[in-house]
């Protein structure tokens, strides 16, 4: 979906059956090196200008694998694009990497190219895996936890029969009739956020009152959805068990989960892709629960992994079957 949107056509991971060009390894494998510079503020600045920094910590696309892999991939994009209207081809629709390569600053001239590969390779890493991962945490609660999928299942097919959901799911029409899904998603995002980083932010001039403690200008200071999830004056009885039904139990608990809903960052800095991600969670799942019917194995439900900050689940096996068109 993101390369749809960013680069006009998909990696082809689906009709390869396979990691194309290993994007998803190297991202998972730079993740702890981009996790340590995160955290290391204000280190990262200097280190990264050292030589070691430079050989170890900054990733290049020299590099065989992690973040390198991307930036390769990244670069072969560009390029290819950049051949295609030298040569006068036209481009039929207007992706991110289009926009960016025809943006102009304020004194009509072009975005600079590191500029424009720094953002390029903020939407490979950001706008695809962790998408993938709420997919994937919606497949484990759903299908492990007892009721839900049949409950589900009856909400879905029940506004199918009735025509309130087109052939492929419109946004609007899943928040105005499918309730119980749009709260397997938040609850899925709440237990498993596919960024259960922290989120430092420096305390700005003259400083600030927190919990009734004055906090320095410049200070550091951060909290962690994981954490902030599983408050019970938030969340209420059973913070770690996966119960859809707290998001519709009352306008008043459903404007507090939202209130306190970290899954996309908070705040000036939140993520800015959320818009993008929440039509792909509550479109793609929801036509994929109404056409199949998955079977998660056993002995390999899938694990939620946590490195450098970001999430992703591992050893997660599924048979699909297909399920009889509803009428």
């Amino acid at each position: 979906m993101i390369s749809e949107i960013g680069f006009g056509a998909a990696f082809g991971f689906v009709e390869s059956g396979s990691d194309v060009g290993g994007l998803i390894q190297g991202f998972h494998d730079g993740l702890p090196a981009f996790g340590l510079m995160a955290r290391l503020y204000p280190f990262t600045n200097w280190v990264k200008n050292t030589s070691f920094g430079e050989k170890y910590l900054v990733a290049k696309p020299e590099d065989e694998s992690g973040i390198g892999t991307l930036m390769r991939f990244r670069d072969k994009l560009i390029a290819e694009r950049q051949r295609d209207i030298a040569a006068g081809k036209t481009i039929s629709r207007t992706d991110l990497l289009q926009t960016f390569l025809d943006a102009r600053d304020e004194e009509g001239k072009p975005l600079e190219m590191d500029y424009i590969k720094a953002e390029i390779l903020l939407v490979l890493l950001a706008g695809a895996d962790t998408t993938g991962t709420a997919f994937q945490g919606m497949m484990y609660y759903i299908m492990s936890t007892p009721g839900v999928y049949e409950t589900l299942m009856s909400e879905i097919d029940d506004a199918t029969r009735a025509g309130h959901l087109s052939e492929m799911p419109q946004y609007d029409e899943v928040v105005a009739h499918c309730p119980y899904y749009v709260a397997c998603v938040r609850e899925t995002m709440r237990l498993s956020p596919s960024a259960p980083n922290i989120f430092p932010r420096l305390v700005g001039k003259g400083g600030m009152i927190l919990e009734g403690k004055f906090v320095p200008e410049g200070t550091e200071v951060t909290c962690n959805p994981w954490l902030v999830h599983r408050d019970p004056a938030i969340c209420g009885e059973e913070p770690d068990a996966f119960k859809p039904e707290r998001w519709l139990e009352s306008e008043e608990r459903t404007r507090l989960l939202n209130k306190y809903n970290m899954a996309f960052g908070y705040g000036v800095r939140i993520c800015l892709g959320k818009d993008i991600a929440l039509m792909e969670l509550y479109k793609a799942p929801l036509q994929f629960f109404r056409k199949f019917r998955p079977t998660v194995e056993k002995d390999h439900q899938g694990q939620f992994v946590v490195k450098g900050g970001v999430a992703f689940w591992n050893d997660m096996w599924i048979t699909i079957d297909r399920r009889v068109r509803v009428a």
